[in-house]
């Protein structure tokens, strides 16, 4: 099946226990209009719960943090984004990695089946078809990592 790109179900989120997440971080998933990326078979989903502020690169307009959860390891990984325009009604998007960090409060202390060569290529899957706020936006024609 892989990635879908969609908006979080009731029953994903009772499913998920996404309510749980609201006990320790800034961030609250709302059935029905919160975005995400998942894979259910094989158990990896990304949404992002904080976008904005400043950041000390001056083309970097965006910072995100993601929740990114796979196979029972949950991560949170900041980015900020950089944004090009290309030509008249285009753009070119440009994550610029930050920091990451292992949530072991909800993780389920599984030790991940995937490798750390497998961890980034799989990241950056569901980034790209996240884009930036889960929408899709046409009018991105090229997404980019610095790492």
């Amino acid at each position: 099946m892989g990635f879908v790109r969609e908006v979080v179900s009731q029953e994903d989120f009772n499913k998920y226990k996404l309510g749980r997440y609201e006990e320790r971080l800034p961030f609250s998933f709302i059935p029905n209009s919160t975005y995400w990326v998942i894979d259910r078979e094989r158990d990896i989903y990304l949404t992002s719960y904080q976008s904005g502020g400043n950041d000390p690169e001056p083309d970097a307009i965006w910072k995100n943090k993601f929740i990114f959860y796979i196979n029972g390891d949950m991560y949170k990984i900041t980015m900020t984004l950089s944004v090009e325009k290309l030509g008249e009604q285009h753009w070119s998007y440009l994550w610029k990695y930050q920091s990451l960090a292992f949530i072991p409060y909800f993780s389920t202390g599984i030790k991940s089946k995937y490798k750390d060569e497998q961890f980034i290529p799989i990241f950056k899957e569901t980034v790209t078809l996240y884009r930036h706020a889960g929408e899709d936006d046409p009018e991105v024609l090229d997404i980019s990592f610095n790492f």
